[in-house]
């Protein structure tokens, strides 16, 4: 697919969406489901998405996980420049203003790039579905716990005691 032929508005929205009406890092708008394991410790979600030697909760490497589940996505030459350029800025902006950390920043903008591009071009994706439920409630998706994925459950940041 060429970069010309994708609506670049129809496939950002939804980080746009949680910019403009500020749901990104908010407090959880629901107490989470039954499928997230809710955490309320920075550090230790910070530790979850971050390590290579995943302890309790976690259970396997979060950043492979979702290098394994972003393999999945087509790719198209441009279209990042396309998202730092629009979304990714602002989501940039949006986080610093609650004194995000540059790798919690890299990992929630390769997130929604990823949840963006799953929306667009894979139906109902299971992977990055959770990820988007998790994202458009307000929590930050940082971890696998329990069971190796795809059973378990999700960690689920919750940033209600942040403030911007």
């Amino acid at each position: 697919m060429d970069l010309a032929q994708i609506d670049l508005d129809r496939l950002f929205s939804f980080a746009e969406h949680l910019i403009q009406d500020k749901i990104l890092f908010s407090d959880l708008k629901v107490n989470g489901n039954e499928n997230w394991l809710l955490i309320d410790d920075l550090s230790l979600a910070v530790e979850c998405a971050t390590s290579q030697n995943p302890g309790a909760p976690a259970v396997q490497v979060w950043g492979d996980l979702r290098q394994t589940e972003a393999g999945r996505i087509p790719w198209v030459k441009g279209l990042y420049q396309e998202w730092e350029r629009g979304a990714g800025e602002k989501i940039y902006q949006y986080l610093t203003a609650f004194g995000v950390e540059e790798d919690v920043f890299a990992d929630i903008d390769g997130d929604l790039y990823n949840v963006c591009l799953a929306d667009y071009f894979i139906s109902q994706d299971v992977f990055w579905g959770k990820i988007k439920e998790a994202y458009s409630k307000g929590g930050w998706p940082c971890g696998w716990a329990d069971l190796e994925y795809p059973n378990g459950n999700l960690i689920v940041f919750n940033p209600g005691g942040l403030q911007a």
